[in-house]
């Protein structure tokens, strides 16, 4: 979303007209509060979540069939395991009630290259 950009003094409410989806949400912040920072992704459609704080998402309405989901967090980028390229895996969705069930992803999934190689070089030390 480079094209976006928006200098606001009024600190009131702004809408903003966005033509087109995007790939990968944008990130919104504040020269005046360098902690605030925010996410926009527009989208061809409405099916989408953000996950709560204990990592709970839900998706309603989902019309029936195969679906392609794709899985984003703000620190990393796409989550990407061995079976979620990009952070894409595909589910089929029936009639009820459907559950992704429990995903656990440790830790190191949500670090940054340079601070994997620090935890590479802090556990070389420790073993020589």
């Amino acid at each position: 979303m480079s094209h976006l950009h928006l200098f606001v003094a009024d600190f009131g409410k702004h809408d903003i007209d966005i033509k087109q989806p995007e790939f990968l949400p944008g990130a919104i912040g504040s020269n005046l509060m360098m902690w605030a920072k925010a996410f926009i992704f527009p989208s061809r459609h409405p099916y989408f979540a953000v996950s709560a704080a204990d990592g709970r998402f839900r998706i309603d309405n989902l019309p029936l069939g195969e679906w392609e989901f794709q899985v984003w967090h703000e620190r990393k980028g796409y989550v990407q395991t061995d079976d979620w390229m990009r952070g894409r895996f595909t589910l089929k969705i029936k009639p009820g009630e459907i559950d992704l069930g429990t995903i656990k992803l440790k830790p190191e999934r949500f670090l940054f290259n340079h601070e994997l190689a620090q935890r590479a070089r802090e556990k070389a030390d420790r073993s020589c």
